[in-house]
């Protein structure tokens, strides 16, 4: 599965007053498979890399401080490693769910 259109091919139904569009489910199915591909497979890297801030789940307590473009808000949840450093870990294992 190499190729996933981006847009859906249309079937259009004229009806008196309006115009519906219903979108072919055979069309939509690879970019769903691709997308779920994309999500699932960096898990994957993120587990079989052995990296201890991944498999100790603490990836959250570098990331705040480190994103490149940081926010007003991340100085506050990068002192969430501190007080609540639980909520960190489940943000971690959320993301490799």
């Amino acid at each position: 599965m190499c190729y996933a259109p981006w847009t859906t091919t249309t079937k259009r139904i004229i009806a008196t007053t309006s115009t519906t569009t219903q979108y072919d489910e055979t069309s939509t199915w690879p970019l769903r498979f691709l997308l779920f591909k994309l999500m699932f497979m960096s898990g994957v890297v993120k587990i079989l890399s052995d990296c201890p801030t991944w498999t100790n789940l603490t990836a959250l307590e570098y990331h705040f401080a480190t994103q490149c473009l940081p926010t007003p808000l991340s100085w506050y949840a990068h002192q969430l490693r501190i007080q609540y450093p639980i909520l960190l870990r489940i943000g971690v294992a959320m993301t490799l769910i």
